[in-house]
């Protein structure tokens, strides 16, 4: 029977999208798994894949054409069929196929542990190649981006960028101002923050079940190779997929001594004030993030960076004028600096051959971040759901087995140690980074 092919919904925010190119004409043949078309997102080109075997029989959208998401733009089937009998009669798109048969003694063709891009994305993509789909998520769905990543951070500092903007209008002719006045209301700030993070959530959610894939909410643990273990209840898969996604690396080196102000990324987002001071260990991506958003907020920022730029992670030419535009806004950047220890808000260094320090109300650590992987369950040598690196007995990952971009400071580096906990800070959770090796995902 002839099969409608509809514009796919690629995310969960998109509403309509642009046809680029057929691949096939109309009398041409395609196969399952083959390029189809190719559609412009709001976020980049995209081929789609036929879903079955056919003849391409009509296509309904011309190539620089937009269509609303599930409008339908072909038909496929098999030769000298009529395509309007299928259009006029029941549709079987191709974003929403039949529910699939039941794997044989499996629970799901295919479970999805994690619920990141990396893991919602590839679980949506098994559902519309016809498996039985399951995904299982404990902490966020959307993953640490959308949760304590990028999402929240641009919308701190959208409003970072309007306070700065205000206080600023004289400079602009903008008049009846009254700068002095002007304040930021952390508390409706992080309520707006939550409210843009709970949106896209539930779109993840929605665009997961959209997809026929059955979610699950929960710590997931390997009882066996094909077996997890979720709150105590079993579920079964014949490929189990490990998406997991990374946690906040605390330095094994860095001595944290006394009392202090010790937040990670994820605490900061939920600040209920701003510090007068902060000291950023890290210059890379997020500790950079975070020194530009602080700054615009009014707090005096000093980054510490053992490399010789900030960005490493980008072209020299960026990194150089990145940090010369954050200088000009007041942040103090110690390059080469190599972190020894913290006590008391007091972050000891070495500088230019000297030994420095520097005392805040705030020390942000932002080294970097490692796979989460500890609690995965088999550890047999050879098995392929292992996921500790060798060599450390308690499962803890050398920072030299990722790439240089996760952290920029050595597991090899010996000398120090300290406490895994970190004291409670400004707002938020405060707390304490959760234990090494812990029992799940």
């Amino acid at each position: 029977m002839a099969e409608i092919i509809i514009m796919p919904k690629l995310g969960f925010n998109m509403d309509e999208g642009q046809l680029v190119k057929w691949h096939r004409r109309v009398g041409e043949t395609v196969k399952k798994g083959e390029v189809l078309f190719e559609i412009n997102t709001d976020k980049t080109t995209m081929p789609v894949e036929a879903t079955a075997d056919g003849t391409v029989l009509q296509l309904m959208l011309e190539e620089g054409a937009f269509a609303e998401v599930f409008t339908p733009i072909a038909v496929i089937g098999a030769p000298g069929e009529d395509p309007n009998a299928v259009l006029n009669g029941p549709a079987t798109p191709q974003a929403a196929p039949a529910a699939p048969a039941e794997p044989a003694g499996y629970d799901y063709d295919v479970v999805v542990i994690g619920a990141g891009p990396g893991g919602y994305e590839t679980a949506i993509k098994a559902a519309q190649c016809g498996k039985k789909t399951c995904i299982i998520e404990g902490a966020g769905f959307g993953g640490t981006c959308l949760n304590v990543g990028c999402i929240p951070t641009k919308a701190l500092i959208q409003t970072a960028d309007v306070y700065h903007k205000v206080k600023d209008a004289a400079r602009f002719a903008v008049t009846g101002v009254e700068a002095d006045k002007i304040a930021v209301d952390m508390a409706a700030l992080q309520a707006r923050k939550k409210a843009v993070v709970k949106t896209l959530v539930n779109g993840v959610k929605g665009l997961l079940r959209g997809n026929k894939v059955t979610v699950v909410e929960g710590m997931a643990s390997f009882a066996d190779t094909h077996t997890l273990s979720v709150d105590g209840r079993s579920i079964t898969g014949a490929n189990i997929i490990i998406a997991t996604g990374s946690s906040v690396f605390m330095p094994p080196f860095l001595a944290l001594e006394g009392e202090n102000h010790l937040l990670t990324s994820t605490e900061a987002l939920d600040l209920d004030q701003v510090p007068a001071s902060v000291t950023v260990i890290g210059g890379g991506v997020i500790g950079v993030e975070f020194a530009y958003l602080l700054n615009r907020l009014g707090s005096k920022v000093t980054v510490l960076e053992l490399m010789d730029h900030i960005l490493p992670m980008v072209d020299i030419e960026v990194s150089r004028l990145a940090e010369k535009r954050m200088t000009k806004d007041g942040i103090l950047f110690r390059l080469g600096a190599k972190v020894s220890r913290v006590k008391d808000d007091t972050v000891y260094y070495e500088f230019g051959g000297q030994n420095c320090q520097v005392k805040s109300d705030m020390v942000l650590m932002a080294v970097g971040r490692v796979p989460t992987h500890h609690g995965a369950g088999p550890q047999r040598r050879g098995d392929r759901h292992r996921v500790r690196p060798e060599g450390d007995p308690d499962g803890r990952p050398y920072a030299h087995q990722h790439p240089p971009y996760l952290c920029h400071w050595g597991r090899e580096r010996e000398g120090y140690a300290g406490p895994h906990r970190l004291p409670r800070g400004y707002g938020g959770s405060g707390g304490h980074l959760r234990p090494r090796g812990g029992d799940a995902l």
